[in-house]
């Protein structure tokens, strides 16, 4: 580290990065509410202290510069219920709210952790120009897509979501 010269630390900063971190931890946190959005689920082995392996459902998100996060049973019951599915991969592109919590407990002790805010973050989604929406709609009908998956994308206007409403009766009547 430049900061150490001949074993000495010459700057002030956090224990933390003396120490090679891999996933994010309650420390990463500090700042108060962080939104995410997942880019992938990974079930994996991850070596902990004193070398003891686990596998781990693990959480990597859109911004390259935030570490992955494994997922314990709370946190996947929260974002479960935030985004009603129970399956991992129907996380990805999915946005929550991160949070440190020090009153999380592990083996008895008080050590703080992670957690998924109850509700879901305030993101605005893209709007979808007219051929991409004419295209959709061309699959919604044949099937091919739904209209459950289209508003989730997709912020349209009032002529748009009058056509899929139109849409959403002509398929549920025949």
């Amino acid at each position: 580290m430049k900061d150490v010269k001949k074993g000495k630390i010459t700057e002030a900063h956090s224990w933390r990065k003396y120490f090679e971190n891999t996933h994010l931890s309650y420390y990463d946190l500090t700042d108060g509410d962080t939104v995410v959005t997942i880019k992938e689920m990974r079930y994996e082995t991850i070596t902990g202290p004193g070398g003891r392996k686990d596998d781990c459902l693990v959480m990597v998100f859109t911004d390259a510069d935030m570490l992955p996060m494994i997922v314990n049973t709370t946190n996947a019951k929260t974002i479960s219920d935030l985004h009603k599915t129970n399956k991992p991969v129907e996380w990805v592109g999915k946005s929550i709210i991160l949070y440190a919590e020090d009153s999380v407990k592990m083996k008895g002790e008080t050590v703080g952790g992670i957690r998924v805010r109850k509700v879901l973050p305030q993101v605005s989604l893209p709007k979808i120009d007219t051929k991409r929406f004419d295209a959709m709609c061309k699959k919604i009908e044949a099937k091919e897509f739904s209209i459950d998956k289209a508003v989730s994308m997709f912020d349209f206007t009032k002529e748009q979501a009058a056509k899929l409403i139109d849409l959403k009766s002509q398929l549920a009547n025949g």
